[in-house]
């Protein structure tokens, strides 16, 4: 009877505290970037709301011809953060890791709208839904990863020997205007 307590008390425990948000952070400074996804800041590794990319290591095809698209999507990404200090309202986090979700901008422009505007950052769509029009864009426009072909990279993460991603589980009930 005690054990059964016990791990009613212990998934309570857990239901409140994952239905209870963290505080929101701000957090500000200048970036690095870690992938062609996330950065470091201020002490925080942090993704981008919504936001996603290529893996190292993952390549790309123009009119068949190997494109090394992780590094182009990389140094996308550290052109617009390098152009200025960052503001990052959190949206989730920080985890264990100091991992956090956020919305970020350089300059009172969205860095998640810019690099999926870019062709190199692709929307997750369980995430939000504020960058499916750049994304649109880019693809119409064949620019940056819609240039070619590619594997998206959720998709190159579940084939096997490949790395899972250290992103934060994030699953709102609906996604984030």
């Amino acid at each position: 009877m005690v054990r059964r307590h016990m791990k009613i008390l212990t998934a309570l425990a857990l239901l409140i505290a994952f239905a209870i948000p963290a505080q929101a952070l701000t957090i500000t400074g200048e970036a690095q970037v870690t992938k062609p996804y996330s950065f470091t800041l201020a002490g925080y590794q942090v993704y981008l709301l919504g936001v996603d990319s290529m893996e190292e290591g993952q390549n790309c095809t123009i009119d068949r011809q190997r494109w090394e698209c992780w590094a182009a999507a990389y140094r996308q990404l550290e052109t617009i953060v390098s152009e200025g200090d960052l503001t990052c309202e959190t949206i989730f986090g920080p985890d264990d890791r100091e991992a956090v979700i956020a919305v970020c901008t350089v300059n009172g422009e969205d860095v998640g709208e810019r690099f999926v505007r870019s062709g190199f950052g692709l929307v997750i769509a369980n995430e939000t839904t504020r960058y499916n029009d750049a994304e649109a864009e880019a693809r119409v426009a064949g620019i940056g990863l819609w240039q070619g072909e590619f594997t998206p990279p959720r998709i190159y993460r579940s084939l096997p020997l490949r790395p899972p991603s250290l992103r934060p589980r994030f699953l709102p009930a609906e996604p984030i205007d």
